[in-house]
């Protein structure tokens, strides 16, 4: 009897895990791209765009809500030169402080 009730509890303990995860939002990859030496992605999670900028081991990650900007907004910021420019410096600042603090282990 004790090993029967056992087992229904672990199976409503289950069930209800499989109910909470199954109705979480998923990312999803709208758009995957490179311009220069920067990969860029677009991702939507949780009513926000998500643009990922990859250099070397180094990213940067830029979120923004689609109730305040559409898709193709958030892909014309993404080629923008004057702010691709803007991540660009701030890589260069990302990796000069890693190296800095790297070197002192």
């Amino acid at each position: 009897m004790y090993i029967r009730q056992v087992s229904i509890k672990k199976n409503l303990f289950l069930q209800k895990i499989c109910l909470t995860t199954s109705n979480t939002p998923k990312m999803k990859q709208l758009k995957q791209f490179s311009e220069g030496s920067l990969a860029i992605t677009l991702f939507w999670w949780n009513q926000k765009f998500i643009l990922k900028f990859e250099q070397n081991q180094l990213e940067q990650t830029y979120k923004v809500s689609e109730l305040e900007y559409s898709e193709a907004e958030v892909l014309e910021l993404a080629q923008n030169q004057e702010f691709l420019g803007c991540v660009k410096k701030r890589f260069e600042q990302m990796y000069s402080d890693l190296q800095t603090y790297l070197e002192a282990y």
